[in-house]
């Protein structure tokens, strides 16, 4: 016997009987209040769960972006290094012809990395360096306490590039 069949075994005062389902008056109006709000409520649940998840991936994928245009920046810069032997005071100057794309980059909200709290910082010295630093949405990515290159120990919020010579 199917499981879903118009007869189905009732167990009773009497013993097993058969017995047939039967549609309610209910038949044809729809869904009661409770059945709407407890579907509802398992969709609005899925949606909180997926939504987290989607934000802190972007935020993740951002973080990323920034990380990738810190290196670009330190590249660039250590290319005119290699070239001349030197550091300039002006990060456009070290960028010129070296750096791939718009100098100075923005992150991937618009903001330039020339804006706080994002800093690029260069100084002729002695010694002569630079310091290029992005604050990061995710707490705990980064490697510096702040945009000025300090680096230690521990979880921080900016990920920077400082001069490698």
């Amino acid at each position: 016997m199917a499981i879903f069949s118009k007869n189905s075994w009732v167990l009773g005062f009497k013993g097993l009987a058969p017995r047939k389902f039967t549609l309610s008056a209910r038949e044809g109006r729809g869904f009661t209040m409770i059945e709407l709000l407890v579907v509802l409520t398992v969709i609005g649940l899925l949606i909180a769960a997926a939504g987290g998840n989607y934000m802190t991936s972007l935020k993740r994928g951002r973080d990323t972006q920034r990380k990738g245009d810190m290196r670009k920046i330190q590249q660039a810069f250590e290319q005119y290094y290699s070239a001349n032997q030197k550091y300039d005071a002006t990060c456009a100057n070290m960028a010129t012809g070296f750096f791939v794309g718009p100098y100075p980059p923005r992150d991937p909200r618009g903001v330039s990395y020339t804006t706080s709290p994002n800093k690029i910082n260069c100084w002729a010295g002695p010694p002569s360096g630079y310091c290029a630093c992005a604050r990061l949405e995710r707490d705990g990515e980064g490697n510096s306490q702040n945009a000025d290159c300090n680096y230690a120990p521990g979880t921080y919020n900016f990920f920077c590039n400082s001069s490698l010579q």
